[in-house]
Formats: C-alpha cells, sequence, structure tokens
C-alpha cells in the first residue's frame, strides 16, 4: 500500500519538526495562523527593506513558524503584494488570521502578543489619519510656535491612547512611551527642511532655541530603542550625520561616506554601530570613489560574521574594477548616429562614459556640463561616450532626447537596459554613472567625477596624458 502525502501536509510536517525543536528552548517566538486568498506559497518578513526570514504556506493556508527575535519589535510580512506588520517577542506566540481580498478588515490576532499588536495597529490607524498628505503639509506650514504646539498635543493624544488600552506589559509600555516622545523630537528635526519646502523659503532656518527639547536627548546608544523605534533609529542617524559634517570639515574628508562611518565610530555601543555600518555599506560600497577605505571602516565596525561575509564578497568584486584592471567591455550597442559600436571601436582613446537615462533627473542635469566638458577636450585624445539605459520602448523618447538637447559625443542605447553585461559587471546600482578607461582598455576610475564636478573632473583629465 502507498502513502500519497501531499505538498501541504509536508510542509505543516516541517514547521512541526522545526516547532517541537525549538520550544523546548524559550529564545524563540512562534507565529501561526490561516491566510486566505493568498498570492504567493509563502511569507515573506521584512525589516529594513530587507528579506531577514520566510514562512511557507500550506495548501489549505495553514503556517507555523519559529524566529529567534533578539530584539521584540516589529516586522512587516509580505504574501505578493500585500502586506501587513506584526509585533514578535521571543518566548511568545502570536496567532494571525488574515484575508488577502481585504486585508484590513480582516487581520486578527491572538496570542500572548495579540493585546501590543492590536494595540499598534490602532495606533497606527490614528497616526494615518493625522498624518496624510495634506495634513502633513498644513502642519509644516505653521509657524514655529504653532507647530511645537500642535507636536505637543498629538504626544499627549498617543500617550493618552496608550494610557487607554488595558493589559499592554509594563516593560512594553515604557518603551511605547519613549517611541512617543521619540516621534515628537524626529518631528521637531524635519521642521526646518520641511517648513522651507512647502512655504517656499529656499534658505529658512529655525530660531536659536528650536531645537531645546531635541538637544535634551544626549544618548544615542540604547540599543533597545534603536531596534524598537523607528523615530529614535532616526534620531540617531541625523546624530551620524551631522557628526560626519563636523569630521569631513575638519579633516578635509570629501566622501560623505567616508566621514559617516567615521562618525558612526564615535558611538559607544558597538551592536548600533554593527547595524547601522552594515546597513550603509550594503547601500552605498558600489557609490563610494574609495570603497578599499569605506571596507576598512567598515570591518573595524562590524560584529556580524555573516553579514561581514556578505560584503565581503561584493567588495572582492569590486576591487575587480580597480584602477589598471581590464575593463569590461560594451559590444554592437545601437549608436544614435547610425550602425552599432563596441568599446573595442575606441581602443587608443581614452574613454569617458557617462551611463544615464532619459527618466533620470540627476543624469539630465549633468547633460549641460558634460557639453561644456566635451568642448573643452575636443581636440584632445579622448571620446565622450553616453550609453543610456532605457527600456527598448523608450527608444523614441531617447532619440527625441538627444535631438532636443543637441547631445554630442557617441550615443549609445544598451539592449537589456539595466541588465546589460556592461552595467552589471561595473556593478552600477544608481545613475548617472561615469567611468574613465585608458587608450589600452584598461580601468582609470570605475567611479568617476561627474562632469558638474569641475575642479575634480578636471584635475583627472589633467594628470593623463591626453
Amino acid at each position: 500500500m502507498s502513502i500519497k502525502i501531499t505538498y501541504g501536509a509536508f510542509v505543516l510536517f516541517l514547521a512541526l519538526l522545526s516547532y517541537n525543536k525549538k520550544t523546548t528552548n524559550e529564545t524563540y517566538a512562534i507565529v501561526k495562523g490561516t491566510i486566505k486568498h493568498q498570492q504567493e506559497n509563502q511569507i515573506l518578513i521584512i525589516k529594513e527593506s530587507s528579506v531577514i526570514d520566510s514562512i511557507a504556506i500550506a495548501e489549505d493556508g495553514s503556517f507555523l513558524h519559529t524566529m529567534d527575535v533578539k530584539y521584540p519589535q516589529r516586522y512587516t510580512f509580505v504574501n505578493g503584494k500585500a502586506q501587513w506588520n506584526a509585533y514578535l517577542e521571543n518566548g511568545k506566540e502570536l496567532t494571525i488570521q488574515i484575508d488577502l481580498d481585504d486585508v484590513k478588515h480582516s487581520l486578527t490576532y491572538t496570542g500572548t502578543t495579540a493585546t501590543v499588536n492590536n494595540y499598534l495597529l490602532e495606533k497606527a490607524d490614528t497616526f494615518r489619519s493625522m498624518y496624510s498628505e495634506a495634513a502633513i503639509k498644513d502642519l509644516y506650514l505653521l509657524e514655529e510656535e504653532s507647530f511645537k504646539a500642535e507636536q505637543l498635543r498629538q504626544m499627549e493624544i498617543f500617550e493618552r491612547f496608550l494610557s487607554s488600552y488595558k493589559n499592554l506589559p509594563e516593560a512594553f509600555v515604557k518603551k511605547e512611551k519613549r517611541d512617543i516622545f521619540y516621534q515628537y523630537l524626529e518631528n521637531l528635526e524635519r521642521y526646518e527642511s520641511f517648513h522651507g519646502y512647502f512655504a517656499e523659503l529656499k534658505d529658512f532656518k529655525v530660531s536659536e532655541n528650536f531645537f531645546a527639547d531635541v538637544d535634551t536627548l544626549s544618548h544615542y546608544n540604547n540599543e533597545e530603542d534603536y531596534f524598537y523605534s523607528a523615530a529614535y533609529r532616526t534620531l540617531v542617524e541625523r546624530y551620524c550625520a551631522a557628526k560626519a559634517q563636523q569630521i569631513a570639515d575638519s579633516l578635509q574628508i570629501t566622501d560623505k561616506n567616508i566621514s559617516y562611518l567615521k562618525a558612526v565610530s564615535t558611538l559607544s555601543n558597538p551592536v548600533i554601530k554593527n547595524e547601522i555600518a552594515y546597513n550603509e555599506i550594503k547601500r552605498n560600497i558600489t557609490f563610494v570613489r574609495d570603497p578599499e577605505t569605506y571596507y576598512t571602516l567598515y570591518k573595524e565596525l562590524s560584529l556580524d560574521e555573516a553579514q561581514e561575509k556578505e560584503i565581503t564578497k561584493t567588495y572582492k568584486e569590486l576591487m575587480k574594477l580597480a584602477k589598471g584592471n581590464p575593463s569590461p567591455r560594451f559590444s554592437d550597442y545601437e549608436n544614435y548616429a547610425g550602425g552599432t559600436t563596441s568599446l573595442t571601436d575606441l581602443k587608443g582613446k581614452y574613454v569617458y562614459i557617462d551611463v544615464w537615462a532619459t527618466w533620470c533627473m540627476p543624469c539630465r542635469q549633468e547633460i549641460p556640463y558634460l557639453q561644456q566638458l566635451e568642448k573643452e577636450y575636443e581636440h584632445k585624445n579622448i571620446m565622450f561616450v553616453s550609453i543610456s539605459i532605457d527600456v527598448e520602448k523608450a527608444r523614441d523618447a531617447w532619440k527625441k532626447m538627444i535631438a532636443e538637447n543637441n547631445m554630442g559625443g557617441i550615443q549609445l542605447l544598451a539592449p537589456k537596459a539595466g541588465k546589460s553585461d556592461f552595467i552589471e559587471q561595473y556593478m552600477i546600482r544608481g545613475i548617472p554613472r561615469f567611468i574613465l578607461i585608458d587608450p589600452q582598455g584598461n580601468i582609470v576610475s570605475a567611479n568617476a567625477p561627474r562632469p558638474s564636478e569641475k575642479e575634480a573632473v578636471q584635475n583627472l583629465f589633467n594628470s593623463l596624458a591626453l
């Protein structure tokens, strides 16, 4: 006799094995439940825009998962285009029931962290109603005294709401009170830039004592609050940004990413330093002009072996683009002037490459600077090449922009847009990006100065035998 095991039964069997293994120790959070009208066969768990775990869903929509949650905090759960939040805590259990056809009205929580999750769900609804797009504009158009008074009123609303909620754990209430205060401080810090933007006052500055309450926050090393409170994380990161500017000015550092990691190193909490450094280098390592210094600074702050392994892998790939190494090549790219062009066609000349797209506003802002640079060096041994990563259906828009702006140099269209081999081999994660290649096809700079950085790009060009 044969036994037929369905996929759903198999998933549940594996989950039960994991459940039985992990629940012998109270260092795990347990999350389970049922999902209706699922769009995919798994739930992604996201924190800080990164997928950190996933939950398999059985055929009947049930799921069961155990997760090591070092710091009690909120996570975003994603299935297809639907998403919702869940607060998890080690040693505690949460059951979620949800219908993805009506997430807002169907989402229910039960279990030992249900009260916290229900509180946070209601708080989020209140927050959204108070901070609509129109309400934000009206709020930040207020004059200083009125804005601060409104912020104090709103802080009181959230504090009263917290006090009215029954059966919340005492430790959670204390943490939530701090979060409400941090949100107040964060909004104060935003006021100067937001008021200037909405009031169309380009050089607006707040009065001398406006940030007095923000200045009362003298600690930026609270590990628990850093992982729980998004507002506190923002305050810590803004403190680091201000510190980075001081360091850049005193040490004459031109790369803000390097001065930022130096600022992070001044914090006293090693876990917070590790977290910020990892998130920063993960986002920026392919953009910096001096990845070696950047990577060295990161290594000094890193505590997590898996994270360091991930960054090291990226760094080693990036080092293939170091000065003097053979450049990745492009072949038979469509030329606006007709025919196709390959990098090998340009051998014998320096090649300054602009990777851009018609939809990219910073790219378009570089056009007049690039045109000036082309005129300045038109009789030198250097070719100016612009490679558009516009998609195939935007070919007409690409041609139109070249014609309307009288763009010079060699204008090329990458065949697979941002997925073209040349683009991926140069690890381009943002544009505009400028690259300089020597007459032998070797890299001079994989991340060259932009034309708008007039002094830097002229110094680079003048250092060559053009």
